[in-house]
């Protein structure tokens, strides 16, 4: 019933603009619900991304051996050459 009532008060039947303090506080909070439901959609959409990309950062030998990469394919030549290369970083592989 309450929920009927504020239906009734911000959104009349009358084909007039409201222009009194319900007519400003009800665009006031359409405003804040739109905003909202765009962040929860932003949140919705993005968040699975986000949390790889951090955790592939995070871990990100944990992630080069799950996916059965070499150090060279994984990091690139010119990284791997720089940063890992002689390195107790670097994995040798015994033939």
């Amino acid at each position: 019933m309450v929920i009927v009532v504020l239906w009734k008060i911000l959104f009349p039947n009358t084909t007039e603009v409201r222009t009194d303090i319900v007519g400003f506080i009800s665009i006031i909070a359409m405003w804040i619900v739109l905003d909202i439901a765009f962040i929860v959609l932003e949140a919705y959409l993005f968040l699975p991304y986000l949390l790889y990309g951090y955790y592939k950062n995070k871990y990100p030998e944990e992630y080069r051996e799950w996916e059965g990469k070499t150090q060279l394919e994984w990091y690139g030549e010119k990284y791997f050459n720089k940063h890992i290369k002689g390195t107790e970083k670097e994995e040798k592989i015994n033939d």
